[in-house]
């Protein structure tokens, strides 16, 4: 009998601990696997981190060239996660529309075993995108922005100050109207 109090106590302990996580983890989660998405809003805007990410070509590209001049929007992703790839035609309509207004960096987060630069080079010729594509071949931009979740997108104003985050596929007319507010 004492036995069994035991195994139930210990049985409802560890069910309270699944539940606890499930709450904390969800969104998260859910992002990562298209399911969801989280948005944070900076209502006290953090300064954006300066990275270096690469062309296919390998010439580096520093973000601290673009901040001070204009909105930036940078979206994190890979060939092989399904969200990115159902978000990057939003991408890419709203490139060819704000384009001139906005520097976008779609960047690859490119590790070289699951993602490398010639199949994220491959696939963006093949769905025949023109917005411009930057690897993160050595992890600056993922650590310094600890991506965990993708895809993730970052809106940062004109002075460098991020206003939004977002993780997990986002929509056309989400996006639109983000960067729309970016330097309002």
């Amino acid at each position: 009998m004492k036995n069994n109090k035991v195994k139930l106590i210990i049985l409802v302990a560890a069910l309270a601990a699944v539940i606890a996580l499930a709450v904390i983890f969800y969104p998260k989660l859910a992002a990562l696997v298209g399911g969801g998405d989280e948005t944070e809003e900076y209502p006290d805007a953090e300064d954006a981190t300066p990275i270096t990410v690469y062309t296919a070509d390998g010439e580096a590209v520093d973000l601290g060239e673009y901040i001070g001049k204009r909105p930036v929007v940078v979206n994190f992703w890979a060939s092989w996660c399904p969200p990115c790839v159902s978000e990057l035609p939003h991408f890419e309509d709203v490139y060819e529309k704000y384009g001139d207004d906005v520097t976008f960096m779609i960047v690859n987060l490119t590790d070289g075993a699951r993602e490398t630069v010639e199949t994220a080079k491959a696939f963006i010729s093949d769905k025949g995108y023109t917005f411009p594509v930057y690897y993160d071949t050595d992890n600056a931009g993922s650590n310094a922005y600890s991506i965990y979740y993708i895809p993730e997108t970052l809106f940062i104003r004109s002075d460098g100050k991020i206003i939004y985050k977002h993780t997990g596929a986002i929509e056309r007319d989400t996006l639109e109207s983000w960067i729309e507010k970016i330097d309002k």
